[in-house]
């Protein structure tokens, strides 16, 4: 399936996403620990980055319980990413 750049940022923006970005595969550093985007999906020519805003406090809060609900949030709301058609 071929996707176009634009068509991407547009389904991540329309998920929730603040910033993504789409890079040649080429452009990850490969190590013994750390594999390239082909060794999670063969064929793999680009990488897609997405961020979010989070509130500080709920990522530098003491408490696990606030980061825990902040990222369990966060994965809700991107849960349409592999949906992707």
């Amino acid at each position: 399936m071929s996707v176009s750049s634009n068509e991407m940022k547009i389904f991540l923006k329309d998920l929730g996403a603040d910033m993504v970005g789409i890079a040649s595969g080429d452009c990850v550093e490969t190590t013994s620990n750390r594999r390239g985007p082909d060794y999670v999906l063969p064929g793999a020519r680009s990488v897609v980055v997405f961020g979010k805003r989070m509130l500080t406090g709920s990522i530098e809060s003491p408490r696990p319980e606030v980061v825990t609900i902040q990222n369990l949030t966060l994965y809700r709301e991107f849960n349409g990413v592999q949906k992707f058609k």
